[in-house]
């Protein structure tokens, strides 16, 4: 992750704490827990991006073989039915 990435992942968690903070009714420096707390928030982010991927990569790996000679791709309307 880059650093620019990394500071608006940061300032995204910051204000889910503070939304959640204000929702609870429970004063917190939601900047500093964010700050303590990033790591284990990244790291949960990231095993949720490769578990949404690795779902995709499944979903496309079931779908049945075809071939098209003009090269159109099947629309979902044409594919719905045909996973496993």
């Amino acid at each position: 992750m880059d650093q620019l990435t990394e500071d608006v992942a940061l300032g995204f968690f910051e204000e889910l704490l503070e939304q959640e903070a204000e929702r609870m009714r429970v004063p917190i420096d939601a900047k500093e827990l964010a700050i303590a707390c990033f790591s284990t928030f990244k790291e949960i982010v990231e095993q949720n991006a490769h578990e949404v991927v690795s779902y995709v990569a499944d979903a496309r790996e079931s779908l049945p073989p075809w071939s098209s000679p003009n090269g159109d791709v099947p629309t979902m309307s044409e594919l719905r039915g045909n996973c496993r």
